[in-house]
């Protein structure tokens, strides 16, 4: 799952990496990458439907790095 997040400087992009049971289970981050763009088109990405999980899952996501997202 690609997702936006934002520091008080600038919007870092994250990838979060979901297992079977539609849990996040480990992150990539942006911030730490130079080359983050050719990781992202190296990895077979599928699109999550429904990414809208709310504003409680997010700050969960943001503070504790997983959630359980809907399908």
């Amino acid at each position: 799952m690609k997702n936006s997040e934002y520091t008080a400087y600038e919007e870092i992009i994250s990838i979060y990496f979901i297992d079977k049971t539609w849990t996040t289970s480990g992150k990539i981050n942006g911030q730490y990458y130079s080359n983050f763009d050719e990781i992202v088109t190296g990895i077979n990405l599928k699109e999550v439907p429904n990414k809208n999980y709310g504003f409680i899952n997010y700050v969960k996501l943001l503070c504790l790095g997983r959630v359980k997202i809907k399908k």
